[in-house]
């Protein structure tokens, strides 16, 4: 019963955010309407159709769009399965040099892991690197875009962070719901301000870097299917954080936030839902008696 009542509260809300996100994209169709001199001739819906039939299919549960399970834009570079498998050894051989360097699993270490494979993938080709093919740092940086509008469904463009907020809400939900179902708030605390910058910060953004960004770029440049890519960015993901039961739902997770990244082209997208959830399992850890199942530490 606790489990049907949780699945029927995450499809309600999750179709309440679809809409309302619906609703401010019709506004704001309105507004490019205006400020580009176009005539609202015949219905709303026509005009909106007319003005946003070119936008990102990317919903979140609005009542006139799908998902979209295809890379939203070609590659014209040709690498191979063994471009990918080769980067996966240099950034594995990466992160260990730098645990050692480091003394142990840190802040330095996984920035320094970080660093030294985007350096790597930017000097493919080279004789002190072993890869054919590599990112270079404008293909890395161009896909930090900080002032990108995605459009979210075929009614509008909103701002990346309200997107990555909005598209956390169902992972929250999750395991929110779940505990609010259980016995296990008996001994719940209220924690103050957390902020821990590693757990928040540094272990966001350099995996997503590695596992959505590079993963999923090497993919498409491969020609390798979409779907099989966005399965295999959230396993391997999931393997990263070792063989135990939370692995399955990072993987989900990690699946999840590809396909996001895939659709949009930014990674800050899923650096910040992986953000935001590190967050929400820092201060489950610090409320709850016992850690929730499937929160990763």
């Amino acid at each position: 019963m606790r489990g049907i009542v949780m699945m029927v509260c995450v499809a309600r809300q999750w179709r309440a955010l679809g809409w309302s996100i619906q609703g401010l994209g019709a506004q704001r169709v309105r507004v490019v309407a205006a400020t580009k001199g176009e005539e609202e001739s015949g219905s709303e819906e026509e005009v909106v159709r007319r003005l946003t039939e070119k936008t990102l299919p990317l919903d979140f549960g609005s009542r006139d769009t799908a998902w979209e399970f295809e890379w939203a834009e070609e590659s014209e570079e040709e690498w191979d399965a063994r471009d990918i498998l080769t980067g996966a050894a240099v950034f594995v051989a990466c992160h260990l040099n730098a645990v050692v360097l480091a003394g142990g699993v840190t802040t330095f270490s996984r920035v320094l892991g970080a660093t030294a494979f985007v350096a790597a993938q930017a000097n493919a080709g080279s004789p002190i690197v072993p890869l054919r093919r590599g990112l270079s740092l404008e293909d890395v940086w161009s896909r930090f875009q900080w002032t990108q509008a995605i459009p979210v469904s075929r009614v509008g463009r909103t701002a990346w962070p309200l997107v990555a907020l909005g598209a956390s809400i169902p992972a929250f939900q999750a395991v929110v719901i779940p505990l609010a179902l259980s016995e296990s708030l008996d001994g719940l605390r209220v924690p103050g301000v957390i902020f821990d910058p590693y757990v928040q910060l540094v272990v966001p953004a350099c995996e997503e870097v590695v596992f959505r960004l590079w993963f999923l770029e090497a993919s498409k440049r491969a020609g390798l299917p979409y779907a099989t890519s966005i399965l295999a960015s959230g396993v391997l993901f999931g393997l990263w954080h070792g063989l135990e039961p939370k692995s399955v739902g990072l993987g989900v997770l990690g699946s999840y936030w590809g396909h996001l990244y895939a659709q949009t082209g930014n990674v800050l997208v899923p650096i910040a839902m992986h953000a935001l959830w590190n967050t929400f399992a820092l201060y489950s850890r610090a409320a709850l008696p016992i850690p929730p199942v499937g929160v990763p530490p």
